[in-house]
């Protein structure tokens, strides 16, 4: 996922799509010519894969509508879980079963296959997969600590200082 959400642009093109040699405006992800009633994607596969790549919440969405709701390692059924989870909730005056309630939500992760930290970054949708929480946290921390050791430089690596140092 990029945290850059559009190219940049001077203040004087705000809001105006980039142009060619000839003045025509070009799209904003394949760079060809852009035809009316457009004005700056040439069609939905540039805007889906420019949505892909710039919005967090529309690939929430893409990698919920694909796995349906399911944990692609446990097999866990997130959106049946939190179907059960809505039906249980308390009456709106009761402060503190509300906020049980709350914390109790099945939780789940758009996580990246190849992390953004190895070359995972500005990616499609199939280096996305969902990951229930517990299964999330279970990847990330074998990732770290792999990368730890993976990343000490060798003198760093033992347990002892030489003399020569």
């Amino acid at each position: 996922m990029s945290t850059d959400r559009r190219r940049a642009v001077t203040a004087d093109n705000w809001g105006k799509p980039d142009r060619n040699e000839a003045g025509e405006p070009i799209c904003r992800w394949c760079r060809t010519v852009v035809r009316p009633p457009r004005r700056t994607f040439c069609g939905d596969a540039c805007v889906h894969e420019w949505k892909v790549r710039s919005s967090p919440g529309y690939v929430r969405e893409r990698v919920w509508k694909r796995d349906r709701g399911v944990c692609r390692l446990c097999g866990f059924d997130v959106g049946k879980a939190e179907r059960g989870w809505r039906r249980r909730k308390p009456r709106p005056f009761d402060r503190y079963a509300r906020r049980q309630w709350r914390a109790a939500r099945p939780r789940w992760e758009a996580d990246h296959i190849l992390p953004v930290a190895d070359g995972g970054g500005l990616c499609g949708l199939d280096n996305y997969r969902l990951l229930c929480r517990s299964c999330h946290l279970t990847v990330t921390s074998a990732w770290r600590k792999a990368r730890v050791t993976d990343a000490r430089p060798p003198l760093l690596a033992s347990s002892h200082v030489t003399s020569e140092l």
